[in-house]
């Protein structure tokens, strides 16, 4: 029989003139309809922020939930084909959960087997934004080796995807970007040049750039930009309009004469949608990961915290995306069933620099966690986990903490202790460290989760790590994780 509970959304309250406001948007709270045949409830673990090509200032209809791709658990099923514990990607919006069925989310599909991989990469470089780098680039641009290709908005998640690829088969590339620190990322990946279009003049950066004119331009922006690009291709040149980020909330929109050009020239320009190739999906993430393995493909990756923090991360992104940006979800039900409320936390985002800009350096964030103890609990309870530190290291040094501390308030919160108090735990592989984040994130019970890091340890951790669990496994009492915190800061591949 099913089951259902209340969910967070944000919706549309207010008319967008000019940029979206907080204003723009509104926090609601709605009940689940039970579910029926074929159709399964998903719980948002990330998702993904920018705007959206079909959602321009003009196009946005009040009290409908914004678009956003997730990246979600399935936590409850009626679908043979979608099981309970198999994560999906999907068009699921600004909302902690979703009641999905087939006719209206046709676009969903099981996250591939991506490796030793973080799951994030299939919202980026192994998901949408990968796939529309690599059909548009390909089947609309159709490069050549030494083809001189600009990409404007090159500092995003499609656009600096683009550049790279370009790059491995032997192009020339030029990114067109917002701001010197972008600039200096993408000749970091690989970019010949950068152009940065607030201060650079850039019909002269493009004549110094390409003397000889352009032959592929992959445009995310439209607007006057594109049209001085447009004005310097080359006879037979292609473009391909994959987005037109500089008209989504302009009401006011110039229109630039750009015919003439595309007539002498014999330019080919060609609109794109990433669904137009959905049947050779894999084709793209399969080449994508191999290059990634390669290390031909890089991707930074920009991931924030906080549900409610969202509109403003949104409008934060709109003055100057340049690594892809998650929201990682909060919000968990109480149940993997869902037979009771929605139990949501908030953390305040701590990856944004000042004046709204976004900071683009690589970082695997969550929040800090909090474990709450039930009102059962002995007081003792706190003394019994104080001061516990488990790290954990994979063979490439990635790092996993889990901290708690004792606060005597009946609470338990994470924060960070120098280095000379780590114990260690083994790990073999990002297989188990990924295996050992979803179990901790889901395992209400403290015994059972030390149980289970004593197995991953092997036979022989060291002699700190099993005084810490035989501690943890004497502690029967029932906890629950409200959210598991972890910050695991790396260099991305």
């Amino acid at each position: 029989m099913s089951t259902s509970g209340i969910y967070k959304s944000f919706i549309y309250s207010n008319p967008i003139k000019g940029l979206p406001t907080l204003s723009t948007f509104k926090l609601t709270q709605e009940q689940l309809r039970p579910l029926r045949d074929n159709e399964y409830i998903t719980e948002a673990k990330y998702i993904r922020v920018g705007p959206n090509p079909t959602e321009t200032a003009c196009q946005i209809k009040l009290n409908s939930v914004p678009k956003a791709t997730q990246l979600a658990k399935i936590i409850e099923s009626r679908n043979k084909n979608f099981l309970v514990g198999q994560y999906v990607i999907g068009n699921f919006g600004w909302q902690t959960h979703t009641v999905v069925d087939l006719k209206t989310h046709e676009e969903v599909y099981l996250i591939p087997e991506i490796d030793n991989v973080p799951q994030t990469f299939s919202l980026g470089v192994l998901g949408i934004p990968g796939i529309a780098a690599y059909f548009g680039f390909f089947e609309i641009c159709k490069p050549h080796k030494n083809d001189i290709l600009v990409v404007s908005s090159a500092a995003g998640a499609v656009g600096s995807c683009v550049g790279q690829i370009a790059k491995i088969i032997g192009c020339t590339v030029i990114g067109i970007t917002s701001s010197d620190k972008k600039c200096s990322q993408l000749m970091d990946i690989g970019f010949d040049h950068c152009i940065n279009y607030k201060k650079d003049d850039v019909k002269e950066k493009l004549a110094e750039y390409t003397p000889n004119g352009i032959d592929c331009y992959f445009d995310n922006v439209g607007g006057e930009l594109s049209s001085y690009v447009i004005y310097q291709m080359r006879t037979h040149g292609r473009i391909c309009i994959c987005g037109a980020t500089a008209l989504y909330y302009n009401n006011n929109i110039q229109v630039q004469e750009i015919q003439s050009p595309i007539k002498v020239k014999t330019v080919k320009m060609e609109g794109m949608h990433y669904t137009r190739w959905k049947d050779q999906w894999n084709s793209a993430i399969k080449q994508n990961l191999n290059w990634l393995k390669e290390n031909k493909l890089k991707s930074k990756e920009t991931i924030l915290t906080g549900f409610e923090n969202l509109p403003q991360i949104f409008i934060d992104t709109l003055k100057a995306t340049s690594s892809p940006v998650f929201l990682k979800s909060t919000c968990a039900s109480n149940s993997s069933r869902l037979s009771q409320s929605f139990s949501c936390t908030s953390t305040p985002s701590t990856s944004k620099t000042d004046k709204g800009d976004i900071n683009g350096d690589a970082q695997f964030g969550f929040s800090t966690p909090t474990l709450t103890k039930s009102s059962s609990e002995s007081k003792g309870f706190c003394d019994q986990v104080l001061d516990y530190l488990i790290t954990i290291r994979t063979q490439n040094r990635q790092i996993l903490k889990l901290l708690t501390t004792n606060t005597h308030n009946n609470s338990i919160k994470a924060f960070e202790l120098p280095d000379d108090l780590e114990l260690t735990l083994p790990v073999s592989n990002l297989t188990d460290l990924r295996r050992l984040e979803e179990y901790l994130s889901n395992n209400t019970n403290l015994s059972a989760v030390a149980s289970y890091l004593s197995g991953l340890g092997g036979r022989d951790p060291t002699t700190k790590t099993n005084a810490v669990l035989r501690k943890l496994m004497t502690n029967e009492f029932a906890m629950k994780f409200s959210f598991l915190g972890i910050r695991q800061k790396k260099e991305r591949l």
